[in-house]
């Protein structure tokens, strides 16, 4: 039998036999519900976030490597080989906030694997990639591969929102040689888009004070308010979806990731919608009928912006705070690559 097929037969047999205990440490990793948790003294994104990181490196260190974990709580690592060659594999631990729990069909942190596919936050952004590449690399040393270099596994603490964890690596740990992150569609994504997260913050003289949104990065699947006058005979004429609940209305949304904001129905902006015809004016309100209401990618701010390699620039409002001062709107921007942010 010729050589490379017995290999790649033994390659295939060793994955096998290393896929019940990958399931289970998968079960493990997604298991915790690590989004973003502010104003936590002892981690600076939350103790679930934490313990995902410390989780992953009890994984590596029960798979023979070696880790780190930054005493801060920013990042981790997890290596294995010699030589100055340094290959960095670079995947996340945080998740997008899971929105409504009632909206889903399985809790998302209670990993289910149902018709032949696994089912649970972070499964496929980013747990589950970080975790099969780790596995895979197993799979080639448990075949006898020799590694005449060093190969880095970067875990991410803060992907999902403001990327806080990798100017921490950079300053404080070597720099890989080459890399890739195991964060993408298969086979290989050769760009990306830059990302601009901002906040567009005015005086608020309206007086009404609320909050909604979970994270930049995440269309709002709903957002729940104070009934005002006018609002749910301007959510019906403007046929937007909405239960009342006591003296609140909730605004339904169709919550999606940011980098297809279009294909979601934003919560946040409806509701700024209808406000505006009911009569009450906010500078956000103003700001999102006449820039994002009936144009999918901020047309009338930025004229048409795309590319024929990455497609159109993504806008989304992804969390809104009226405070008794200001009014705040978190946004994110997906930026076509052969465009410069900074013009």
């Amino acid at each position: 039998m010729n050589t490379k097929i017995q290999e790649k037969e033994r390659l295939y047999k060793k994955m096998e036999e290393n896929f019940p205990k990958f399931l289970k440490d998968l079960d493990r990793i997604v298991s915790i519900p690590s989004f973003l948790k502010e104003n936590d003294d002892r981690f600076p994104f939350g103790e679930d976030i934490q313990k995902a990181l410390e989780t992953m490196l009890d994984i590596c260190k029960e798979l023979g490597l070696k880790t780190f974990i930054d005493p801060e709580g920013y990042y981790g690592y997890a290596e294995i080989g010699e030589g100055e060659k340094l290959v960095g594999v670079l995947g996340h631990l945080d998740v997008v906030p899971p929105g409504d729990l009632n909206k889903w069909q399985n809790p998302p942190f209670e990993p289910i694997i149902k018709d032949g596919k696994y089912y649970g936050r972070g499964s496929q952004d980013d747990k589950g990639p970080t975790l099969a590449a780790i596995y895979a690399l197993k799979t080639l040393l448990d075949c006898g591969f020799n590694l005449n270099y060093r190969v880095r596994f970067i875990f991410g603490t803060d992907e999902e929102n403001l990327w806080r964890d990798m100017p921490r690596y950079v300053e404080k740990e070597d720099m890989p040689t080459v890399g890739f992150t195991p964060d993408s569609k298969f086979p290989l994504i050769y760009a990306e888009k830059g990302l601009l997260q901002c906040k567009l913050t005015a005086k608020n003289q309206s007086g009404m004070i609320f909050k909604g949104g979970d994270a930049f990065n995440s269309v709002p699947s709903s957002i729940l308010v104070e009934k005002t006058a006018g609002l749910v005979e301007a959510l019906d004429n403007l046929k937007y979806e909405y239960t009342e609940k006591d003296n609140k209305i909730e605004i339904i949304g169709k919550s999606v990731h940011a980098q297809v904001a279009e294909t979601g129905v934003n919560a946040i902006n409806r509701y700024l919608h209808a406000l505006s015809l009911s009569g009450i004016e906010t500078k956000s309100g103003k700001f999102i009928v006449e820039n994002l209401i009936g144009h999918n990618f901020a047309e009338p701010i930025f004229g048409e912006v795309k590319d024929e390699h990455s497609g159109e620039l993504k806008f989304n409002v992804g969390k809104i705070e009226f405070t008794p001062e200001n009014e705040i709107l978190c946004i994110d921007m997906r930026i076509p690559v052969t465009y410069d942010k900074e013009v």
